[in-house]
């Protein structure tokens, strides 16, 4: 809900049927309802352009471990920068994206090393737990297509109080 960005990324880790997957969904259907909420990563900087050229939220699912090439993407993705590529299909055509998004990834562990050091300092690492009593993904999603006016709405009240005492906050 900061169209400007810097973007904090964030990163969920824990073991297997802690619901890492399905935090994702909830918070990518609520700010960015589009499909494709469970991304396959992009092997390359490239191809992270047309994901961010088509989604407003990016969002990586089952992350075992990240290059540092593609880690210094998603740094460069997360506090601006300009991203150029050969456009297909043409010998001099160029696709560019110059922007910003926030990125959600999931994984069990080792997303983060201390080759992609960078990419920790620029995200907020979030570590469940597995959850001993689950209840199925189609019923949680069920719920969340219900209540979900209504998060948004609260969501955006927040927002819009926060909006009102930007003037009078110091985030330095």
């Amino acid at each position: 809900f900061w169209p400007n960005g810097p973007y904090m990324d964030i990163i969920f880790e824990g073991p297997p049927g802690s619901g890492k997957s399905v935090c994702c969904v909830i918070i990518h259907t609520i700010v960015d309802p589009n499909h494709g909420m469970k991304g396959t990563p992009p092997r390359a900087p490239d191809h992270l352009i047309g994901q961010a050229l088509s989604h407003w939220v990016l969002s990586f699912d089952n992350i075992s471990k990240m290059s540092s090439t593609m880690s210094d993407a998603y740094c460069r993705l997360s506090t601006g920068a300009s991203f150029e590529t050969r456009k297909l299909y043409t010998n001099f055509g160029i696709a560019s994206f110059r922007g910003k998004r926030p990125v959600l990834f999931n994984g069990i562990s080792g997303i983060t090393t201390k080759e992609n050091a960078d990419l920790l300092d620029r995200s907020m690492k979030i570590e469940l737990r597995r959850i001993e009593k689950s209840r199925p993904e189609s019923s949680i999603y069920r719920m969340l297509e219900d209540y979900h006016p209504a998060i948004l709405g609260l969501l955006l009240d927040v927002v819009s109080a926060g909006y009102r005492r930007l003037p009078y906050t110091d985030v330095g």
